[in-house]
């Protein structure tokens, strides 16, 4: 039986993100993800803990020096620094491409609970059949990826009001 306790730990990495919850202003935190999920290969990436089922995840706050356990429903969004594009998109590899993993592309101004906007590129890919913001919108998934100001936001459907098409620049 014996054996060390650390075994059993899943190696993690840090990332610092912004993160704004319902009712309050952007904060910095570190969250952790993991090298690998689930006996695959694939490494998490903050869309996959924000997916995650379980109510709350941790995350280090920056400015207190605290642990803390967020509400996944209280987030409006996480943006990721533009360092970390192809990572937030879940490419995996820093070095790829973000650009090539999306075949859709809208040019968006959401309107969110809290009076707060976001205007960016909303990127997905999807089955041409498959292929309107709606659908997008109105699939599984509870977060999508917006594109703005060199980060990507991973904003939460329940927070948005409206989604505003916006003609290309």
């Amino acid at each position: 039986m014996g054996g060390d306790p650390t075994d059993l730990r899943v190696p993690k990495r840090r990332l610092t993100v912004e993160l704004v919850q319902r009712r309050s202003e952007p904060c910095r935190f570190e969250v952790f993800l993991a090298e690998h999920q689930d006996h695959s290969w694939h490494r998490q990436e903050v869309l996959d803990l924000l997916e995650e089922d379980a109510p709350f995840f941790p995350a280090h706050d920056e400015a207190s020096g605290g642990w803390v356990l967020i509400r996944r429903d209280s987030v409006v969004w996480v943006a990721i620094p533009g360092t970390d594009l192809a990572a937030a998109a879940g490419a995996g590899e820093a070095d790829e491409d973000p650009d090539a993993l999306f075949d859709h592309r809208h040019r968006v101004r959401l309107d969110l609970v809290g009076g707060r906007t976001l205007e960016g590129q909303l990127v997905y890919a999807a089955a041409p059949e498959k292929a309107r913001a709606i659908d997008h919108m109105n699939g599984p998934s509870r977060f999508v990826r917006v594109f703005a100001d060199d980060r990507v936001y991973l904003v939460a459907k329940s927070a948005v009001l409206r989604l505003w098409d916006l003609p290309e620049k």
